[in-house]
């Protein structure tokens, strides 16, 4: 299969990293392209941009970069469409990857969040907008038990939730669920 995976910063390069290295067991012939950092690069494929050249903190170093945040938005979806991954896995990173998987999931791709970003412990409403995207991996307890309470208004319309006791398997299923 054809994996793209998106990491920000040095924690999801190397959740991605270990999510790599797992994917080539299960799928010799696995196929990476990547935004990630050199633990990724080190397990192997494509990096398309090192997190280095994207991560940008704080308001005003925001706004000053905001050309370039929304072009690197820009090359990233360019790259994607011209990839075609059978998967699209995001990994943290919410003020990038979320706008990706807004274009993506319309766009017809797959998408995956591997690790939710920690930003949807802060409110429900931030993170109800995404229920059509399977989340494969909690951080917390908490965020866990957030989720749950929505589960029971408002259950996913895709894919599965899951504890980290078995993230990998709801992996492997959701990348085998059809895309409809």
């Amino acid at each position: 299969m054809k994996y793209y995976l998106i990491a920000g910063e040095a924690s999801g390069d190397l959740h991605g990293s270990n999510l790599m290295k797992q994917l080539q067991v299960l799928d010799p012939g696995a196929d990476f392209r990547f935004w990630g950092g050199d633990k990724m690069l080190a397990v192997g494929g494509t990096m398309v941009e090192h997190y280095r050249n994207t991560a940008f903190m704080g308001f005003l170093e925001v706004i000053k970069n905001l050309s370039t945040i929304l072009n690197f938005i820009k090359k990233c979806k360019k790259d994607i469409a011209e990839y075609a991954p059978d998967v699209l896995i995001l990994i943290d990173y919410p003020g990038f990857n979320l706008r990706i998987a807004k274009w993506a999931k319309p766009a017809g791709f797959k998408v995956v969040y591997y690790i939710v970003p920690q930003v949807w412990l802060g409110t429900k409403a931030a993170f109800m907008i995404w229920t059509n995207i399977p989340i494969v991996y909690w951080l917390s307890y908490l965020l866990k038990r957030l989720f749950s309470e929505n589960m029971d208004t408002k259950p996913l319309t895709q894919g599965i939730l899951c504890s980290t006791k078995s993230w990998f398997s709801s992996l492997i299923l959701i990348l085998n669920q059809s895309t409809t």
